[in-house]
Protein backbone atom coordinates (compact mmCIF):
# COMPACT_ATOMS: atom_id res chain seq x y z
CA UNK A 1 0.00 0.00 0.00
CA UNK A 2 1.24 3.41 -0.71
CA UNK A 3 2.21 6.13 2.17
CA UNK A 4 -0.83 7.77 2.86
CA UNK A 5 -0.85 11.73 1.68
CA UNK A 6 1.33 11.11 -1.18
CA UNK A 7 0.96 13.49 -4.21
CA UNK A 8 -1.17 12.30 -7.13
CA UNK A 9 0.42 12.22 -10.58
CA UNK A 10 -0.37 15.29 -12.55
CA UNK A 11 -2.65 13.04 -14.83
CA UNK A 12 -4.85 11.36 -11.91
CA UNK A 13 -8.45 11.27 -13.30
CA UNK A 14 -11.06 11.17 -10.42
CA UNK A 15 -14.00 9.39 -10.76
CA UNK A 16 -17.02 10.91 -9.94
CA UNK A 17 -19.21 9.08 -7.55
CA UNK A 18 -22.14 8.55 -10.10
CA UNK A 19 -19.07 6.31 -12.06
CA UNK A 20 -17.95 4.74 -9.14
CA UNK A 21 -21.32 3.85 -7.90
CA UNK A 22 -22.06 2.62 -11.85
CA UNK A 23 -18.58 0.63 -12.01
CA UNK A 24 -19.37 -1.26 -8.44
CA UNK A 25 -22.80 -2.62 -9.30
CA UNK A 26 -21.12 -3.82 -12.72
CA UNK A 27 -18.41 -5.91 -10.80
CA UNK A 28 -21.05 -7.28 -8.25
CA UNK A 29 -23.43 -8.32 -10.50
CA UNK A 30 -20.67 -9.53 -13.18
CA UNK A 31 -19.20 -11.95 -10.35
CA UNK A 32 -22.88 -12.76 -9.05
CA UNK A 33 -23.61 -14.13 -12.67
CA UNK A 34 -20.51 -16.10 -13.12
CA UNK A 35 -20.25 -17.66 -9.34
CA UNK A 36 -23.61 -18.31 -10.35
CA UNK A 37 -22.43 -20.48 -12.83
CA UNK A 38 -19.63 -21.81 -10.88
CA UNK A 39 -16.82 -20.19 -11.95
CA UNK A 40 -15.16 -17.66 -9.31
CA UNK A 41 -13.02 -15.13 -11.03
CA UNK A 42 -10.16 -13.04 -9.65
CA UNK A 43 -9.75 -9.34 -10.45
CA UNK A 44 -6.12 -8.82 -12.16
CA UNK A 45 -4.46 -6.14 -13.97
CA UNK A 46 -4.87 -2.68 -12.85
CA UNK A 47 -7.89 -3.89 -10.73
CA UNK A 48 -5.47 -6.09 -8.91
CA UNK A 49 -2.75 -3.12 -8.72
CA UNK A 50 -5.78 -0.85 -6.84
CA UNK A 51 -6.55 -3.49 -4.58
CA UNK A 52 -3.08 -3.50 -3.12
CA UNK A 53 -0.79 -0.69 -3.90
CA UNK A 54 -4.24 1.80 -3.49
CA UNK A 55 -6.02 0.18 -0.50
CA UNK A 56 -8.50 -1.45 -2.27
CA UNK A 57 -9.44 1.40 -4.10
CA UNK A 58 -9.78 2.17 -8.21
CA UNK A 59 -6.45 3.23 -9.45
CA UNK A 60 -7.41 7.21 -9.70
CA UNK A 61 -6.20 7.61 -13.47
CA UNK A 62 -7.65 3.86 -14.50
CA UNK A 63 -10.72 3.64 -16.01
CA UNK A 64 -11.86 -0.13 -16.69
CA UNK A 65 -11.93 -2.96 -14.41
CA UNK A 66 -10.18 -6.49 -14.89
CA UNK A 67 -11.42 -9.96 -13.84
CA UNK A 68 -9.28 -13.40 -14.66
CA UNK A 69 -10.85 -16.80 -15.11
CA UNK A 70 -9.35 -20.52 -15.92
CA UNK A 71 -8.76 -21.32 -19.81
CA UNK A 72 -11.36 -24.16 -19.39
CA UNK A 73 -14.35 -21.92 -18.16
CA UNK A 74 -13.98 -19.22 -20.05
CA UNK A 75 -16.66 -20.05 -22.35
CA UNK A 76 -19.68 -20.83 -19.57
CA UNK A 77 -18.99 -17.29 -17.98
CA UNK A 78 -19.65 -16.02 -21.28
CA UNK A 79 -22.83 -17.64 -21.89
CA UNK A 80 -24.07 -16.70 -18.44
CA UNK A 81 -23.05 -13.05 -18.81
CA UNK A 82 -24.80 -12.89 -22.72
CA UNK A 83 -28.30 -14.48 -20.69
CA UNK A 84 -28.52 -11.92 -17.98
CA UNK A 85 -30.61 -9.18 -19.20
CA UNK A 86 -29.07 -6.50 -17.96
CA UNK A 87 -25.80 -7.16 -19.17
CA UNK A 88 -23.98 -6.94 -22.81
CA UNK A 89 -20.98 -8.99 -23.44
CA UNK A 90 -18.71 -9.45 -26.78
CA UNK A 91 -15.67 -11.57 -26.99
CA UNK A 92 -12.71 -10.73 -29.33
CA UNK A 93 -9.30 -11.23 -30.32
CA UNK A 94 -6.61 -9.09 -28.83
CA UNK A 95 -2.73 -9.03 -29.95
CA UNK A 96 -1.61 -8.85 -26.89
CA UNK A 97 -4.17 -10.52 -24.66
CA UNK A 98 -5.47 -13.18 -27.16
CA UNK A 99 -8.97 -14.37 -26.64
CA UNK A 100 -11.03 -11.96 -24.13
CA UNK A 101 -14.47 -10.51 -23.44
CA UNK A 102 -15.83 -7.48 -22.41
CA UNK A 103 -18.93 -6.53 -19.97
CA UNK A 104 -21.18 -4.00 -20.07
CA UNK A 105 -24.55 -2.81 -18.32
CA UNK A 106 -27.18 -3.41 -21.03
CA UNK A 107 -27.78 1.06 -20.15
CA UNK A 108 -24.51 2.41 -19.64
CA UNK A 109 -23.01 6.02 -18.31
CA UNK A 110 -21.54 6.11 -21.86
CA UNK A 111 -22.68 4.45 -24.88
CA UNK A 112 -20.48 3.19 -27.60
CA UNK A 113 -19.56 6.82 -29.80
CA UNK A 114 -20.64 5.98 -33.31
CA UNK A 115 -17.15 6.32 -34.87
CA UNK A 116 -16.59 3.44 -32.24
CA UNK A 117 -15.41 0.33 -33.36
CA UNK A 118 -16.06 -1.22 -30.51
CA UNK A 119 -19.75 -1.15 -29.70
CA UNK A 120 -19.15 -1.30 -25.63
CA UNK A 121 -20.62 1.02 -22.97
CA UNK A 122 -18.67 2.25 -20.39
CA UNK A 123 -17.55 1.48 -17.66
CA UNK A 124 -17.01 -1.83 -18.32
CA UNK A 125 -15.37 -4.95 -17.32
CA UNK A 126 -12.26 -7.11 -19.66
CA UNK A 127 -12.55 -11.04 -18.43
CA UNK A 128 -9.33 -12.47 -19.38
CA UNK A 129 -7.89 -15.86 -19.35
CA UNK A 130 -5.19 -18.52 -17.88
CA UNK A 131 -4.38 -21.71 -18.45
CA UNK A 132 -2.49 -23.97 -15.73
CA UNK A 133 0.36 -26.16 -17.00
CA UNK A 134 1.39 -28.64 -14.46
CA UNK A 135 3.22 -26.29 -11.67
CA UNK A 136 3.08 -23.54 -14.02
CA UNK A 137 0.09 -20.92 -14.57
CA UNK A 138 -0.09 -18.90 -18.52
CA UNK A 139 -1.88 -15.22 -18.63
CA UNK A 140 -2.93 -14.76 -21.98
CA UNK A 141 -1.99 -18.00 -23.31
CA UNK A 142 -2.35 -16.89 -27.04
CA UNK A 143 -1.66 -13.22 -26.52
CA UNK A 144 1.96 -11.38 -27.42
CA UNK A 145 1.50 -10.43 -23.38
CA UNK A 146 1.79 -13.99 -22.40
CA UNK A 147 3.29 -14.07 -19.10
CA UNK A 148 4.49 -17.14 -16.67
CA UNK A 149 3.74 -17.47 -12.95
CA UNK A 150 4.50 -20.35 -10.52
CA UNK A 151 1.05 -21.59 -9.86
CA UNK A 152 1.36 -21.04 -6.06
CA UNK A 153 1.20 -17.52 -6.58
CA UNK A 154 -2.18 -17.43 -8.50
CA UNK A 155 -3.93 -20.59 -6.96
CA UNK A 156 -5.63 -21.17 -5.04
CA UNK A 157 -7.71 -17.44 -5.15
CA UNK A 158 -8.68 -15.75 -1.59
CA UNK A 159 -11.61 -13.83 -0.98
CA UNK A 160 -10.95 -9.55 -0.31
CA UNK A 161 -13.28 -6.81 -1.04
CA UNK A 162 -12.49 -4.15 -4.17
CA UNK A 163 -14.43 -1.22 -3.60
CA UNK A 164 -16.43 -2.85 -1.16
CA UNK A 165 -17.50 -5.34 -3.79
CA UNK A 166 -16.80 -9.26 -2.49
CA UNK A 167 -14.23 -10.11 -5.39
CA UNK A 168 -11.09 -12.92 -5.19
CA UNK A 169 -7.66 -12.44 -5.44
CA UNK A 170 -4.26 -14.19 -6.57
CA UNK A 171 -3.10 -16.31 -3.69
CA UNK A 172 -0.06 -13.88 -3.53
CA UNK A 173 -0.74 -10.54 -5.11
CA UNK A 174 2.47 -9.10 -4.97
CA UNK A 175 4.36 -11.94 -7.02
CA UNK A 176 1.82 -11.07 -9.88
CA UNK A 177 2.13 -7.42 -10.16
CA UNK A 178 5.66 -8.40 -10.13
CA UNK A 179 5.38 -10.30 -13.18
CA UNK A 180 3.17 -7.61 -14.90
CA UNK A 181 4.28 -4.12 -13.45
CA UNK A 182 7.73 -4.64 -12.74
CA UNK A 183 8.28 -1.39 -10.77
CA UNK A 184 4.52 -1.12 -9.70
CA UNK A 185 5.53 0.24 -5.93
CA UNK A 186 7.21 3.15 -7.01
CA UNK A 187 6.09 4.07 -10.98
CA UNK A 188 2.89 5.42 -11.70
CA UNK A 189 1.66 4.92 -15.57
CA UNK A 190 -0.76 6.63 -17.20
CA UNK A 191 -0.88 4.07 -19.90
CA UNK A 192 -1.34 4.86 -23.38
CA UNK A 193 -5.03 3.98 -24.22
CA UNK A 194 -8.27 6.01 -22.62
CA UNK A 195 -10.94 3.42 -22.42
CA UNK A 196 -13.57 6.13 -21.57
CA UNK A 197 -13.22 8.20 -24.95
CA UNK A 198 -11.82 4.61 -26.66
CA UNK A 199 -8.97 6.71 -27.99
CA UNK A 200 -5.00 7.00 -27.91
CA UNK A 201 -3.58 9.48 -25.07
CA UNK A 202 -1.66 12.02 -26.98
CA UNK A 203 1.23 11.28 -24.34
CA UNK A 204 1.80 8.80 -21.87
CA UNK A 205 3.24 9.97 -18.66
CA UNK A 206 5.40 7.93 -16.18
CA UNK A 207 6.52 8.93 -12.36
CA UNK A 208 8.92 7.22 -10.71
CA UNK A 209 8.94 8.23 -6.90
CA UNK A 210 11.55 8.41 -5.00
CA UNK A 211 11.80 10.22 -1.58
CA UNK A 212 15.35 9.62 -1.15
CA UNK A 213 16.42 11.31 -4.64
CA UNK A 214 16.51 14.83 -5.75
CA UNK A 215 13.88 15.95 -6.92
CA UNK A 216 11.26 13.47 -5.66
CA UNK A 217 9.91 12.28 -8.69
CA UNK A 218 11.04 11.67 -12.24
CA UNK A 219 8.62 12.71 -14.70
CA UNK A 220 8.43 11.11 -17.90
CA UNK A 221 6.42 12.21 -20.82
CA UNK A 222 6.47 10.37 -24.25
CA UNK A 223 4.03 10.27 -27.28
CA UNK A 224 2.19 7.08 -27.65
CA UNK A 225 4.02 4.95 -30.31
CA UNK A 226 1.99 3.20 -33.54
CA UNK A 227 1.70 -0.29 -33.58
CA UNK A 228 5.30 -0.44 -35.74
CA UNK A 229 6.93 0.99 -32.75
CA UNK A 230 5.22 -0.98 -30.19
CA UNK A 231 6.57 -3.96 -32.22
CA UNK A 232 9.79 -2.52 -32.33
CA UNK A 233 10.14 -2.24 -28.45
CA UNK A 234 8.82 -5.36 -27.52
CA UNK A 235 11.38 -6.97 -30.03
CA UNK A 236 14.12 -4.78 -28.43
CA UNK A 237 12.82 -6.23 -24.86
CA UNK A 238 13.01 -9.72 -26.30
CA UNK A 239 16.55 -9.21 -26.96
CA UNK A 240 16.96 -8.77 -23.15
CA UNK A 241 20.52 -7.09 -23.47
CA UNK A 242 19.90 -5.07 -20.54
CA UNK A 243 18.82 -8.40 -18.51
CA UNK A 244 21.81 -10.26 -19.67
CA UNK A 245 24.02 -6.98 -18.99
CA UNK A 246 22.87 -7.35 -15.13
CA UNK A 247 23.54 -10.99 -15.40
CA UNK A 248 26.08 -10.71 -16.97
CA UNK A 249 27.34 -7.95 -13.65
CA UNK A 250 26.92 -10.64 -11.69
CA UNK A 251 28.60 -13.59 -12.93
CA UNK A 252 31.85 -11.64 -13.82
CA UNK A 253 31.71 -9.09 -10.98
CA UNK A 254 30.86 -6.02 -11.34
CA UNK A 255 32.52 -2.56 -10.85
CA UNK A 256 31.83 -1.64 -7.10
CA UNK A 257 31.04 1.88 -8.35
CA UNK A 258 28.51 0.22 -11.01
CA UNK A 259 26.35 -2.27 -8.49
CA UNK A 260 23.21 -1.93 -7.28
CA UNK A 261 22.86 -3.45 -3.39
CA UNK A 262 19.30 -3.92 -1.93
CA UNK A 263 18.24 -4.70 1.53
CA UNK A 264 15.30 -4.24 3.32
CA UNK A 265 14.43 -3.05 6.77
CA UNK A 266 11.83 -2.09 9.46
CA UNK A 267 13.76 0.89 10.55
CA UNK A 268 11.13 1.36 13.59
CA UNK A 269 12.93 3.96 16.07
CA UNK A 270 15.58 4.78 12.99
CA UNK A 271 19.15 4.89 15.04
CA UNK A 272 22.90 5.01 14.90
CA UNK A 273 22.87 1.16 14.47
CA UNK A 274 20.47 1.66 11.16
CA UNK A 275 22.60 4.29 9.75
CA UNK A 276 25.86 2.23 10.82
CA UNK A 277 24.01 -0.96 9.10
CA UNK A 278 23.06 1.40 5.59
CA UNK A 279 26.52 2.70 5.37
CA UNK A 280 27.85 -0.63 5.24
CA UNK A 281 25.54 -1.71 2.65
CA UNK A 282 26.36 1.08 0.59
CA UNK A 283 30.09 0.75 0.58
CA UNK A 284 29.14 -2.59 -1.29
CA UNK A 285 28.34 -0.75 -4.44
CA UNK A 286 27.55 2.62 -6.46
CA UNK A 287 23.59 3.04 -5.28
CA UNK A 288 21.63 1.65 -2.38
CA UNK A 289 17.61 0.78 -2.90
CA UNK A 290 16.14 0.53 0.52
CA UNK A 291 12.70 -1.80 0.86
CA UNK A 292 11.06 -0.49 3.76
CA UNK A 293 8.21 -3.23 4.97
CA UNK A 294 4.85 -2.00 5.99
CA UNK A 295 2.58 -1.85 9.13
CA UNK A 296 0.80 -5.09 8.63
CA UNK A 297 3.90 -7.08 7.18
CA UNK A 298 6.37 -6.18 10.18
CA UNK A 299 3.24 -7.60 12.55
CA UNK A 300 2.87 -10.79 11.12
CA UNK A 301 6.54 -11.64 12.43
CA UNK A 302 7.05 -9.31 15.45
CA UNK A 303 5.96 -6.66 17.28
CA UNK A 304 3.76 -3.91 15.74
CA UNK A 305 5.87 -0.86 14.78
CA UNK A 306 5.85 1.95 16.99
CA UNK A 307 6.16 4.19 13.83
CA UNK A 308 4.22 3.96 10.34
CA UNK A 309 5.50 3.33 7.09
CA UNK A 310 5.20 6.30 6.07
CA UNK A 311 7.19 7.83 8.63
CA UNK A 312 9.86 5.46 8.79
CA UNK A 313 10.32 5.98 4.87
CA UNK A 314 10.56 9.71 5.29
CA UNK A 315 13.62 8.93 8.01
CA UNK A 316 15.22 6.43 5.60
CA UNK A 317 15.04 8.46 2.91
CA UNK A 318 16.65 11.50 4.54
CA UNK A 319 19.95 8.85 5.18
CA UNK A 320 23.21 10.29 2.61
CA UNK A 321 23.86 6.27 2.38
CA UNK A 322 20.07 5.77 0.54
CA UNK A 323 19.69 6.70 -3.28
CA UNK A 324 15.88 4.66 -3.50
CA UNK A 325 13.21 4.09 -1.17
CA UNK A 326 10.56 0.99 -2.13
CA UNK A 327 7.45 1.16 -0.08
CA UNK A 328 5.51 -2.02 1.03
CA UNK A 329 9.06 -4.10 0.54
CA UNK A 330 7.82 -7.92 0.51
CA UNK A 331 9.41 -10.05 3.85
CA UNK A 332 10.29 -12.52 0.69
CA UNK A 333 12.36 -11.15 -2.39
CA UNK A 334 12.01 -12.72 -5.54
CA UNK A 335 14.38 -12.59 -8.52
CA UNK A 336 11.77 -10.75 -10.43
CA UNK A 337 11.51 -7.95 -8.32
CA UNK A 338 15.20 -7.34 -7.46
CA UNK A 339 15.80 -7.58 -11.63
CA UNK A 340 13.03 -5.07 -12.44
CA UNK A 341 14.90 -2.59 -9.25
CA UNK A 342 18.36 -3.35 -11.08
CA UNK A 343 19.83 -5.37 -7.94
CA UNK A 344 23.08 -6.93 -8.71
CA UNK A 345 23.78 -7.99 -4.59
CA UNK A 346 21.39 -8.30 -1.56
CA UNK A 347 22.83 -6.92 1.61
CA UNK A 348 21.49 -7.95 5.55
CA UNK A 349 22.91 -7.96 8.78
CA UNK A 350 24.96 -11.15 10.04
CA UNK A 351 22.70 -11.69 12.72
CA UNK A 352 20.15 -13.61 10.32
CA UNK A 353 19.75 -16.99 11.40
CA UNK A 354 19.90 -19.72 8.55
CA UNK A 355 16.24 -20.59 8.54
CA UNK A 356 15.53 -16.86 8.51
CA UNK A 357 17.79 -16.58 5.76
CA UNK A 358 16.33 -19.53 3.38
CA UNK A 359 12.63 -17.60 4.02
CA UNK A 360 13.48 -14.54 3.12
CA UNK A 361 16.01 -14.63 0.51
CA UNK A 362 16.11 -18.23 -0.35
CA UNK A 363 14.96 -18.13 -4.07
CA UNK A 364 18.01 -15.26 -4.94
CA UNK A 365 20.76 -16.70 -3.26
CA UNK A 366 21.71 -18.25 -6.89
CA UNK A 367 20.74 -15.61 -8.42
CA UNK A 368 21.77 -11.98 -6.90
CA UNK A 369 23.42 -13.83 -3.97
CA UNK A 370 23.55 -12.12 -0.08
CA UNK A 371 26.08 -10.66 1.65
CA UNK A 372 26.34 -10.33 5.09
CA UNK A 373 27.85 -7.48 6.84
CA UNK A 374 28.48 -6.96 10.95
CA UNK A 375 25.51 -6.24 13.54
CA UNK A 376 26.29 -2.93 15.22
CA UNK A 377 25.76 -4.75 18.80
CA UNK A 378 24.21 -2.90 22.01
CA UNK A 379 21.31 -0.81 20.19
CA UNK A 380 18.10 -1.84 18.95
CA UNK A 381 14.52 -0.84 18.37
CA UNK A 382 13.61 -3.21 21.33
CA UNK A 383 15.99 -2.16 23.38
CA UNK A 384 15.18 2.18 22.73
CA UNK A 385 11.49 1.18 23.14
CA UNK A 386 13.04 -0.62 26.98
CA UNK A 387 14.94 2.46 27.62
CA UNK A 388 11.98 5.28 26.25
CA UNK A 389 9.27 2.99 29.15
CA UNK A 390 12.31 2.68 31.56
CA UNK A 391 12.91 6.37 31.41
CA UNK A 392 9.01 6.86 31.45
CA UNK A 393 8.62 4.54 34.82
CA UNK A 394 11.21 6.29 36.11
CA UNK A 395 10.18 9.76 35.64
CA UNK A 396 6.72 8.91 37.22
CA UNK A 397 7.78 7.59 40.26
CA UNK A 398 10.27 10.44 40.78
CA UNK A 399 7.07 12.54 40.40
CA UNK A 400 5.09 10.87 43.48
Amino acid sequence: MLPPGLPQPAFANAWTPDELAQARRLLDRTLRVAEGAGVSPMIEGGTLLGHVRHDGRVIPWDDDLDLLVQLGEFERVVAALAAAPDLEVRTAGHRRFGLFATVWAREPLRPAPPSSRSPNGWPFIDLFRHACENDRVVLYPDGSARTVLDAVDLLPSRPARFEGVPVHVPARPDRVLDALYPNWRIEFDSGGWNHRDRRRRWRRCTVRWNPAARPQTRDVHRIVPDTLGELWRRLGSRDGSARRAGAGRRAHGAARATRVVYTDMCADLFHAGHVNFLRQARALGGRLVVGIHSDTTIAGYKDPPVQTMAERIAVVAACRYVDQVVPDAPLAVSPRYLDALGVDVVCHADDLDAAARERMYGEILATHGLELVPYTPGISSTALRERVLGAGRGSAGESR
